[in-house]
């Protein structure tokens, strides 16, 4: 499978996120109230806006790859301590695994097709829309049997995900310059 293709299978399984159109209900029938679930939402982005830079740190550091890799098992670990009835814990890594994904699959994509980033990006952003409706309809038709089935094929949505990730394949390898020598200091705006 090329990258561009792979790239939107991936996008596609990461967009099958088929717990959304119930996770409230499911929240509610586990005994959490409104303020419970403004508490999960406000965990989740308090999460993700603190480690969206030092995720894009590590993504420089250990590859693209490996951070989609991890921002998909991060996710799965969510899923898993959710089902575990650690909410909080939950809505903690969620954020966390969003994080690792902000900025790696952009650039992933711009360091291997550069100038067709554009064309690639929007072919697979249209592949994950198209996966989202489906999820969706899928997770309501399957939350009246089970809410848990409906978090049981998100995890195992995401396990694929983890497949399809690992077999990435970056630019090559990234060297990071050196820092240019200090100079002279300067006296004024315009170092006069």
């Amino acid at each position: 499978m090329n990258m561009a293709t792979r790239f939107a299978v991936y996008r596609a399984l990461v967009g099958f996120t088929c717990q959304a159109p119930v996770f409230a209900l499911y929240y509610l029938s586990q005994g959490l109230d409104f303020r419970g679930l403004m508490t999960l939402a406000v965990a989740f982005a308090a999460a993700k806006l603190c480690l969206d830079v030092p995720a894009g740190v590590v993504a420089d550091r250990i590859g693209r790859r490996r951070a989609l890799t991890a921002r998909v098992a991060i996710e799965a670990l969510s899923v898993a301590v959710l089902l575990d009835h650690h909410f909080l814990a939950s809505a903690l890594l969620a954020g966390a695994g969003c994080a690792f994904s902000s900025g790696a699959e952009a650039a992933l994509v711009y360091e291997r097709h550069g100038r067709d980033f554009q064309t690639v990006y929007r072919r697979a952003a249209s592949w994950g829309f198209v996966s989202t409706a489906v999820a969706a309809l899928v997770g309501g038709l399957l939350a009246p049997f089970s809410f848990e089935l409906v978090y049981a094929l998100r995890l195992a949505v995401l396990a694929a995900a983890v497949v399809v990730s690992s077999g990435f394949v970056e630019a090559g390898p990234r060297v990071n310059p050196p820092l240019p020598a200090a100079g002279p200091p300067r006296r004024g705006l315009l170092g006069v």
